[in-house]
């Protein structure tokens, strides 16, 4: 039966971008539902266990190329979600009479939102991420957040199940002719709802022009001193070719200017002077310091200068990469620090910031950070009228990683009807509209630039305005079967009170 499983979390990864087989994800959890078939709660954490290491290995492997024992700590870790799931699954069947077509999507979805939480809170392998290439699906999000995607998800996943599954035609007819409805349903609502894109020289009031430029830095360079004059200005160079068309903001990734904020004057002053030559905003990613009283702070900071070079405003990253740019709880455990001698350390900003400029407010995310709903909702709600991600996904090559990366920030776009531009060094720069349509794009490892018009978010989501009602109500109905389990689990021992 394991390989059953092992053949569930094999199809799941396809599904998921790069390669893109997103219809793999309706269907791609009916070989690990049939491996938790008459097993015991023992047997069924194992067999999730294993379907956990294995997803979670082939879906991430990339992150061995930041840090080798923060990946096995990471997979080891969400495997224990993926297992907890087919215990409960299984518990669910054994103890209550709720239908496995309602637990199934109850139990993942309220298990990748706890995913989510705390210091190892992650989001990459939330299946919502594979369907950002299927526009209708992806509309959900405006409402019910990501979680509203894998719901459906693994709702469709669960009645396929059961129509595998009963003996008679009657309901195996009930059960996918739900499914045929539910996809039918969601294709057109979620086609009905995105308006056509406005004619391409069509210009609409309040259009901003922002630059994107992807320097295409290799990784083992990029901190080199020797290559330092090289890699501003090969950033001058191709935003000087950006600049022709005059855009309102030239914006370039995550810590692309390849010296600390403060440290050189003459250093500073060379940027000052390419935005009093091109006469526009410079949004820049940068390493900056903090002075305390008795230490200094490294920060990951985004910089925004004004025409005249001079510095607007600054944000420092908050939501740090564990293991690669922080280790958590190294300080209280020294060990920790030893046996992650590969990672950074950086210290987290203290606040959010919105950045202005004459053409509108919009809110910076800083890699790691896109991957959280939370954080670009939070600069939604605090005015921003567009969002920035500016990240450095050099560390990942060509793999896989990259494309899963630039899928999350779709779904910030769509969950608060908002433009979203994003900024990489290595690619996958892109501009993405409100409906989750990417409208320029660059790809991976190349040396570009992308000129394109956005405009002020128009409206606010109901995700935005609600972000914890649907959560909320997951957590309820998970929480109420969990007591619906202990009460079967009761019952079964009192009627048999010899057996364990």
């Amino acid at each position: 039966m394991l390989s059953y499983a092992i053949f569930s979390a094999i199809l799941l990864v396809f599904a998921f971008p790069f390669f893109n087989l997103f219809p793999l994800a309706w269907v791609g959890l009916l070989p690990l539902l049939y491996a938790l078939e008459n097993r015991n709660l023992r047997q069924a954490f194992g067999t999730g266990y294993v379907f956990g290491l294995h997803f979670s290995a082939l879906l991430l492997y990339s992150i061995i190329s930041i840090t080798f024992y923060g990946y096995f700590l990471l997979i080891t870790y969400l495997a224990l979600f993926y297992a907890l799931f087919a215990l409960f699954t299984v518990a669910t069947r054994k103890y209550t009479t709720i239908p496995l077509f309602l637990a199934v999507p109850i139990l993942w979805t309220f298990m990748e939102e706890v995913m989510s939480w705390g210091f190892f809170g992650v989001t990459l392998p939330h299946l919502t991420y594979s369907q950002t290439t299927f526009l209708p699906i992806i509309q959900i999000a405006a409402i019910t957040g990501p979680g509203g995607i894998a719901f459906i998800l693994l709702l469709v996943n669960g009645l396929v199940y059961e129509s595998l599954i009963v003996p008679s035609w009657k309901q195996k007819l009930i059960y996918l002719g739900s499914v045929a409805i539910i996809i039918a349903g969601i294709f057109f609502i979620g086609r009905a709802v995105i308006p056509p894109l406005p004619e391409k020289n069509e210009k609409l009031e309040g259009a901003i022009e922002v630059a994107i430029v992807q320097g295409n830095i290799d990784q083992d360079i990029k901190w080199d001193s020797a290559y330092k004059d090289q890699v501003y200005n090969k950033y001058i160079s191709l935003s000087m070719v950006a600049n022709h068309l005059k855009p309102d903001i030239i914006i370039w990734p995550e810590t692309s200017i390849p010296f600390h904020l403060g440290d050189n004057p003459s250093d500073l002053q060379r940027i000052q002077d390419f935005c009093h030559n091109v006469n526009t905003y410079l949004l820049a990613g940068i390493p900056s310091r903090r002075f305390n009283d008795d230490s200094v702070d490294t920060q990951n900071s985004v910089v925004l200068f004004s025409p005249a070079g001079e510095l607007v405003a600054k944000y420092d990253k908050m939501k740090l990469v564990p293991f690669s740019e922080h280790v958590p709880f190294g300080d209280d455990i020294p060990i920790l620090q030893s046996i992650m001698e590969e990672a950074g350390h950086f210290a987290p900003g203290d606040k959010t910031v919105i950045f202005q400029f004459p053409q509108g407010k919009f809110g910076a995310l800083i890699c790691f950070e896109s991957i959280f709903p939370s954080i670009a909702r939070e600069l939604i709600a605090e005015g921003a009228e567009f969002l920035v991600i500016m990240t450095n996904d050099a560390w990942f090559g060509t793999s896989t990683l990259i494309h899963q990366h630039a899928a999350e920030a779709i779904l910030r776009a769509v969950e608060n009807r908002t433009w979203v531009v994003r900024a990489a060094n290595t690619g996958i720069s892109e501009v993405i509209d409100p409906y989750g349509r990417v409208i320029e794009k660059r790809g991976v490892k190349t040396s570009a630039t992308i000129n394109a018009t956005i405009y002020p978010r128009q409206e606010e989501s109901f995700y935005t305005k609600y972000y914890w009602l649907f959560p909320g109500l997951i957590l309820l109905c998970g929480g109420a079967l969990f007591i619906l389990i202990i009460i079967g689990m009761v019952k079964e021992y009192k009627s048999h009170p010899g057996k364990r």
